[in-house]
C-alpha cells in the first residue's frame, strides 16, 4: 500500500531533499528492498580514513529518517515512561541562561551555558544518584575492547553519571553516562510541530526538520545514544536536545525515537519533574523504566562461576574468535528456553556467563545484533550467544524456530549449527522485553512517520562454535567452507523452501575445516510471496549487483544469493591474500570456451577467457592501491534524492569484463607478498563465476531482456552450475597449503585524526575536504585527475562515514 501524501511543514527549504519522509513503494517486487544502513555497509567497508563525527552524523540521521515520532506532551511522556512513587518535595529548579549564552564567541569558564545549567541542577535538591557535567571540552571514554577504528572520540556538551562516591565528581565515560544534553542555537530544533488540528491531518504532515543544521543535530543526538548502547545494558535510553531557552526530551528503543513538546526548561516544574523522575530511577526505584536490562548482571573477578568460566573460555581458546583474558568483564545473562517445556509450563531462567562482544552496531535502531562467547554452567562447555532484537511482524519467525525446521532437513546436519536454547528476554515483571514507540504511531498528537515496526529482544546460544571465515588457513580451505555453506543453502531452498538472503562474510563459519552457514533471521519462506515490510537491509558488500541496481522492482531469488558467493571469494582473496597486476599490463585477451559444453556461444562475454599462458613481465599493486579497488568495487554506491540508494553499477562491469576491472589473465596473474602466484583453481573458479553470472548483465552488452531472461532460467533455477564450479576447483591438485588469510588492509588511526583535528581550530571536520595529489598513480596506473570530498561523494565514490585521508576512493580518469 502507498504511503499517505506528504506534506512539508518545514519552514525552511532544504539543499537535500532525500532527508524529507523516504519512498518506499514497492514497484512490482515480490520481496523486500534493500536499504542502506550503517551496520550492513561500514563493517566491511575498505575506505582507508577514520570515522568522522559530522558526516556520521548525516547518514546516521538519513538512515533514521521517519522514525521520529511526536511531538508527544511532555507530562505524558512522564507519566508513561517515568512513573514514580515518590512525590517530588523539593522546589523547581531555576536556571539563569540567556539566548546570548548560547552565541558567546569566547567560551569563559564558569559562565558558559553549559556550566551555568550543570551548576544549577547540581546546587538544587532534585539530585540523588546523578551529577550533571559540562563535558563540552571532556571526551567520554569508551572500552577497550572497542576495534580502534571505531573508537572515535565523542564530546557532549552536558552528561549526567552516575554517581559512584559522594562529592566525587565521576570520570566521563559512556559507560556511566545516563542522560546526554546537546545544546544548540535558539534556531536549531531537531523537529517542526505540525500545523494541522486534527490526528487524521497530522498523519500527512512530516515531523524532521530539515534544515541541515537539524539533520545533523538529529545524527548527533542518535550517536550519543548508540554509544549508550554499546557501553551499558539498556532497552531504551533518554537525551534531551536544547535550542535557545526551549528543550525537547527524547527517548529511544530499537524502534524509534519519541520526541516531545518544546518547553521552557529555564523555569516552571516540567524539566524539574523529569530530573526527579530520572534519577530515582536509575537509583532503583523504577529500574526497567530507566531502560536497565535486569536480565543481565555484572559478576565480581572472583565469583566463583566466573573462575569456571575463565578457565572454560582458556581451554576452548583455540576454538574461539578472539581472545578472553583474565580482566575481561564477565556478566550473568538470562536466557528463556522455548524449547525445553511444554507451552503450558512458566518458563524458567538458564544462567550463562557471556564475555563482551567485539563487534557492535552503528545505529540504535532495528535489530541490534550482539555475539559472543558464552560458558553453561549446567552442562560445564562454552558455547556460543547471539542477541539481537527481533522484527515481530506477520511472515517473520524466530530463528530458533528457522533453525528447528532447519534441522529436520536430510543432508544439513553439520552444515548449520546446533542450537542449545532460545527465546524472547523478559524483565523483571516477567513481560517480554519489547519496543513500545510503534504503540504510539496512531496516537492523536503524533505527525507523520514511517518503517516503526514492533522489536522483541530475543536470545539465541549455539552449541556449536566456529572460527571466522577470515581466518582460513589456505585458500582451499576458503572455497571448501564456501562450498559447504552453498551445500547448506541449496539443501535449505529445495527441501526447506527457505531462502537465506543474507550470504556474507560473517555468516560463515569454519569448524574442523568445514563450513557452516549461520544467521538466519533475514531468511524468506518461499511460500510468503508479498514483501512483509517496505525494506530489509544486508551486507552491502556481498549483495548481488542487480538488487543494488534495482532495489525496489527486484524481487531477491535464487541466482542472487548465489551471486553472493561470487563476492565472497573474491573479497576474501583480494582483501586477505592476493595482489593484483596493475590494470594496463598486457595481457592475453583470447577467448576460450565456457567450462560448460551446454553453454551457447553467443552467451560468452569477455569475462569467460580462460586462464592464460605465460607473458611479459608486469607490475602489481601495493596494498593500499588493492584496498582503493576493493573499496572502489564493493562500497559503489550513490543516494539521490529521498529515493532508495543504489549501487552495482561495478559490479555489473567487472562480471562483464569492462574497463576499469582486472580482465581474467589479471586475476591469474596475482600474487602474494611472496610473489607466489594464485593457485590455478582458485583463480579458474573466480573467473568461471565471473562467466557465469556475466550474461545476467547481457543487458548493458546489448543483449535483449528475453535472451537475458532465458539464460536466467536455464541456468540459475537450481545451484548446479555453482555447485559444479566450487566441486571442480576442490578437485584439481595444485592448491597451496601455505596461503593462509591475512588482512592486508589498513585504516586510519585515532591518533593521526587527533592530529589533524588539533591542525584544523575550525569547527569543520578537518580534512573533509583535502584533495588527491595531482598525477597520483593508482591501481589502474594511470594518470587522474583529483576531485574534492563533495565531488566524490556525490559521484558514489566515497562513503560520508569515512571521508578525505589518504587514498579514499578512485578517482575519476582524466580526459
Amino acid at each position: 500500500m502507498a504511503p499517505a501524501p506528504f506534506t512539508k511543514v518545514t519552514s525552511t527549504n532544504t539543499d537535500d531533499p532525500e532527508l524529507a519522509l523516504p519512498d518506499h513503494t514497492l514497484t512490482g517486487s515480490e520481496s523486500t528492498p534493500q536499504r542502506l544502513k550503517l551496520s550492513g555497509y561500514m563493517r566491511n567497508h575498505s575506505g582507508h580514513a577514520f570515522i568522522r563525527a559530522k558526516p556520521l552524523y548525516k547518514s546516521l540521521a538519513k538512515e533514521m529518517r521517519g522514525m521520529f515520532l511526536g511531538p508527544m506532551p511532555v507530562m505524558t511522556f512522564l507519566k508513561r515512561f517515568l512513573p514514580c512513587e515518590t512525590e517530588r518535595t523539593c522546589p523547581n529548579i531555576s536556571i539563569g541562561v540567556r539566548e546570548a549564552d548560547f552565541k558567546l564567541k569566547k567560551r569563559v569558564p564558569g559562565k558558559t551555558a553549559e556550566d551555568k545549567i550543570c551548576n544549577a541542577i547540581n546546587d538544587s535538591d532534585v539530585l540523588t544518584n546523578l551529577h550533571f557535567q559540562n563535558t563540552s571540552d571532556s571526551p567520554l571514554s569508551m572500552f577497550e575492547s572497542f576495534p580502534e577504528s571505531e573508537r572515535a572520540e565523542r564530546k557532549i556538551d552536558i552528561s549526567a553519571f552516575i554517581r559512584t562516591q559522594p562529592g566525587v565528581a565521576p570520570k566521563p565515560a559512556f559507560e556511566v553516562l545516563r542522560l546526554p544534553i546537546e545544546l544548540k542555537p535558539p534556531a536549531v530544533d531537531i523537529v517542526v510541530n505540525p500545523t494541522a488540528k486534527s490526528s487524521e491531518e497530522r498523519k500527512t504532515q512530516g515531523f524532521e526538520h530539515q534544515t541541515p543544521e537539524a539533520v545533523e543535530a538529529r545524527g548527533q543526538l542518535s550517536s550519543y545514544t548508540v554509544h549508550q548502547f554499546q557501553h551499558q545494558d539498556c532497552t531504551h535510553a533518554f537525551s534531551v536536545l536544547i535550542f535557545g531557552l526551549q528543550a525537547r526530551l527524547l527517548r529511544t528503543d530499537h524502534s524509534g525515537v519519541i520526541v516531545t513538546e518544546a518547553f521552557d526548561y529555564t523555569k516552571g516544574d516540567l524539566f524539574t519533574e523529569f530530573l526527579w523522575r530520572l534519577d530515582r530511577a536509575v537509583g532503583g526505584d523504577g529500574t526497567d523504566e530507566a531502560g536497565v536490562d535486569k536480565s543481565v548482571t555484572r559478576l565480581a573477578h572472583d565469583d566463583e562461576v566466573v573462575l569456571k568460566a575463565r578457565q572454560a573460555f582458556a581451554k576452548a581458546e583455540d576454538e574461539l574468535p578472539y581472545v578472553i583474558t583474565p580482566e575481561t568483564q564477565l556478566r550473568k545473562v538470562l536466557v528463556w528456553d522455548e524449547y525445553a517445556c511444554a507451552s503450558d509450563e512458566e518458563l524458567s531462567p538458564r544462567e550463562l556467563i557471556v564475555a563482551p562482544s567485539v563487534q557492535h552496531s552503528f545505529s540504535p535502531l532495528g535489530r541490534y545484533t550482539l555475539s559472543f562467547p558464552a560458558y553453561d554452567p549446567k552442562t560445564d562447555t562454552v558455547c556460543w550467544m547471539k542477541d539481537a532484537w527481533r522484527l515481530e511482524e506477520d511472515g517473520f519467525e524466530k530463528e530458533g524456530d528457522t533453525y528447528a525446521k532447519l534441522a529436520k532437513l536430510e543432508g544439513i546436519e553439520g552444515l548449520i549449527p546446533e542450537v542449545l536454547c532460545a527465546g524472547d528476554v523478559r524483565d523483571s515483571n516477567g513481560d517480554v522485553q519489547a519496543t513500545v514507540t510503534q504503540d504510539y504511531v496512531d496516537a492523536e498528537w503524533a505527525a507523520r512517520s514511517d518503517n516503526i515496526h514492533r522489536y522483541v529482544h530475543y536470545r539465541i546460544v549455539f552449541k556449536t562454535i566456529g572460527r571466522p571465515l577470515t581466518t582460513f588457513k589456505n585458500t582451499k580451505e576458503l572455497v571448501q567452507v564456501l562450498a559447504d555453506a552453498l551445500k547448506a543453502h541449496t539443501i535449505a531452498f529445495k527441501k526447506g523452501m527457505i531462502l537465506h538472503r543474507d550470504i556474507s562474510i560473517n555468516n560463515i563459519l569454519i569448524k574442523n575445516g568445514r563450513g557452516l552457514l549461520i544467521d538466519w533471521d533475514m531468511c524468506k519462506h518461499l511460500e510468503e510471496k508479498e514483501p512483509r515490510i517496505p525494506w530489509r537491509t544486508g551486507t552491502w558488500q556481498f549483495i548481488a549487483a542487480q538488487l543494488l541496481d534495482s532495489p525496489k522492482s527486484t524481487t531477491h531469488t535464487l541466482c542472487h544469493d548465489l551471486e553472493s558467493f561470487l563476492w565472497l571469494l573474491l573479497y576474501a582473496t583480494l582483501r586477505y591474500r592476493y595482489r593484483l597486476p596493475h590494470l594496463t599490463a598486457p595481457v592475453d585477451d583470447i577467448q576460450a570456451q565456457s567450462m560448460f559444453p551446454d553453454l551457447e556461444a553467443e552467451e560468452d562475454t569477455p569475462a569467460t577467457q580462460a586462464v592464460p599462458v605465460k607473458q611479459a613481465e608486469v607490475t602489481y599493486m601495493d596494498w593500499p592501491e588493492v584496498q582503493d579497488y576493493v573499496h572502489h568495487l564493493f562500497d559503489d554506491k550513490k543516494e539521490q534524492g529521498q529515493a532508495t540508494p543504489k549501487g552495482g553499477e561495478r559490479k555489473m562491469h567487472f562480471l562483464l569484463g569492462n574497463a576499469g576491472h582486472p580482465l581474467n589473465d589479471h586475476i591469474a596473474r596475482s600474487v602474494d607478498d611472496a610473489s607466489t602466484r594464485i593457485p590455478v583453481p582458485l583463480a579458474k573458479l573466480i573467473t568461471e563465476l565471473r562467466g557465469l553470472f556475466g550474461p545476467l548483465y547481457g543487458a548493458l552488452a546489448g543483449k535483449t531482456p528475453n535472451a537475458v531472461q532465458a539464460y536466467a532460467d536455464k541456468h540459475f533455477r537450481s545451484a548446479i552450475y555453482v555447485e559444479y564450479c566450487f566441486k571442480q576447483a576442490l578437485k584439481a591438485q595444485d592448491w597451496r597449503d601455505d596461503d593462509a588469510g591475512q588482512d592486508h588492509f589498513v585504516f586510519e588511526q585515532r591518533s593521526r585524526k587527533r592530529r589533524r583535528d588539533v591542525e584544523d581550530h575550525s569547527d569543520s571536520e578537518a580534512g573533509d575536504d583535502d584533495e588527491v595529489p595531482q598525477g597520483i598513480q593508482t591501481f589502474a596506473g594511470r594518470v587522474l585527475r583529483s576531485r574534492s570530498k563533495r565531488q566524490r561523494v556525490a559521484d558514489g565514490d566515497e562513503s560520508p562515514t569515512r571521508p578525505g585521508g589518504r587514498a579514499a576512493s578512485a578517482p575519476s580518469l582524466l580526459r
